[in-house]
């Protein structure tokens, strides 16, 4: 059984190899991040999804970690849209700085559909906007009604969300 109590998937692994770059650099350096999730893949990873695994596969990932993320998301038709650059990528919304480039960076390490990078560009900037701008969304409702599920209401509280509007619908349909 490789899952004991306690353990965490390869989400927060890689986050924290994300969160352990920058505290190493105290900057966010994408070379560092990179070196970091092809160390914790020659470990003994556990539940790393299927295209991390195909791009962390690449015995020179290091040298060029977004490319090897392209040429796995082209060999897919462009349909491969995995999720998990999303849920590490959220500790960029820590960083206060260039938040929504680094995201769309860091994401694009492992993942290089334009609706994963937007994915990304989101949740940080939202994170972001929480911790730093004292932005709320605790008061989800319009009129007496709940607008926590409207594009305006998204919208306003991050301002990003409408630039990825288009890039999200892409090959949805």
């Amino acid at each position: 059984k490789r899952w004991k109590i306690g353990d965490w998937t390869d989400d927060t692994d890689m986050m924290l190899c994300i969160a352990n770059a920058i505290i190493k650099d105290k900057d966010i350096k994408l070379s560092t991040i990179a070196q970091n999730f092809k160390e914790w893949f020659n470990g003994e990873p556990l539940g790393i999804g299927n295209n991390t695994f195909k791009v962390l596969s690449f015995k020179d990932y290091t040298d060029n970690p977004q490319k090897g993320a392209e040429i796995i998301w082209n060999l897919s038709s462009k349909k491969s849209a995995a999720n998990g650059a999303v849920m590490r990528t959220s500790v960029v919304g820590l960083w206060n700085n260039d938040t929504e480039r680094y995201a769309t960076e860091i994401c694009k390490l492992t993942h290089y559909d334009p609706r994963c990078v937007g994915s990304c560009a989101i949740i940080s900037l939202l994170i972001n906007n929480l911790v730093y701008k004292n932005q709320m969304l605790s008061n989800l409702t319009k009129n007496g009604v709940d607008a926590s599920d409207t594009e305006e209401f998204w919208n306003s509280k991050c301002p990003v969300a409408d630039n990825y509007g288009e890039l999200l619908k892409y090959n949805t349909r």
